[in-house]
């Protein structure tokens, strides 16, 4: 028996070893004994690893009644300029390339668990499609309920290693997340690669619409309102909706997110999706585009009426 045990012990060694690693650096601050000590640093490795993970623990943190959600075109909007022009604390929670799919499991984990007062959810064609169906959110929701997934995730695990050895040897780790080529070249390849991908083998989510209706009843329910934005699109990304045949889908597209709540739609031909400079690439507006935006969502913008066609629904 003491040789059992003993044996028991060795190997326990280096998973207590890992545990105390993962405990005092905590890359994702899931318990934040060191609080925001090296949070720029953390979030350089920690986040291009699980940037949902990142995100649902900063926010448990926060708590901000005022939400927005969806991917990185969601995600260029600087949360702190809402705030100062709105008068209201907002938390982004939107995480790169999150799908409709992802969105759903957010918003039913956050509504469930926090009090919310308004929520605006970026959804475009892309991400609205059933073929577009990963869901990262559900292993990170798991780890935020139970203490010990935190030991065991390959994340965690992955961002510890990287955040000790930038530490011990004071190197720079931080994953790369931009591309290598220029734009025009990256532009080629989001059409060419990643918007064929999106477009060819789309799939009507009835499934998502499903959910989504019933998130509206929640929302409804708990006196919270839910906006749309569908974000502005290059044209030469939106020439794929006609080249795929799918224009009758868009509009079903857009039909379906004016049932849930008021729709704020900048896709559609006008000076910004147009506009090559206003992008950094077809899917991404730049920094111009998206003063724009926040002045007309929030700062009350009223002058704007030709890149922005508002929908609104009475129940």
């Amino acid at each position: 028996m003491k040789k059992l045990i003993s044996k028991l012990i060795l190997l326990l060694i280096p998973f207590l070893i890992i545990s105390l690693f993962i405990l005092i650096l905590d890359p994702y601050n899931y318990y934040e004994f060191s609080k925001n000590a090296d949070r720029d640093l953390k979030s350089s490795i920690s986040i291009p690893l699980n940037e949902p993970l990142w995100k649902l623990i900063d926010y448990d943190k926060k708590q901000f009644e005022n939400i927005l959600i969806g991917d990185s075109r969601m995600g260029s909007l600087n949360e702190e300029e809402i705030s100062l022009i709105s008068k209201h604390k907002y938390y982004n929670l939107s995480f790169s390339a999150a799908n409709c799919n992802e969105i759903i499991s957010v918003l039913d984990y956050i509504i469930d668990k926090y009090k919310l007062s308004n929520i605006f959810v970026g959804l475009n064609l892309d991400q609205y499609n059933q073929a577009n169906n990963r869901d990262r959110v559900e292993g990170v929701i798991k780890i935020t309920g139970n203490p010990f997934l935190y030991f065991v995730n390959t994340n965690v695990l992955e961002a510890t290693y990287l955040l000790s050895k930038a530490k011990i040897f004071k190197n720079e780790v931080g994953i790369k997340t931009t591309p290598n080529s220029n734009k025009e070249d990256f532009w080629k390849y989001q059409i060419e690669v990643t918007g064929k991908r999106y477009f060819l083998n789309y799939i009507y989510p009835q499934e998502y619409f499903d959910n989504l209706i019933r998130i509206k009843k929640k929302c409804k329910e708990k006196g919270i309102t839910l906006k749309i934005i569908i974000f502005p699109s290059h044209s030469d990304l939106n020439k794929l909706i006609e080249k795929y045949n799918l224009k009758d889908s868009e509009k079903k597209f857009k039909s379906d997110m004016i049932s849930l709540g008021d729709v704020y739609d900048f896709n559609f031909e006008n000076e910004i999706t147009n506009n090559y400079n206003d992008f950094k690439d077809p899917f991404h507006f730049n920094k111009n585009a998206t003063r724009r935006i926040v002045n007309i969502l929030w700062g009350g913008d009223s002058t704007e009426i030709n890149i922005v066609k508002k929908y609104s629904i009475s129940n």
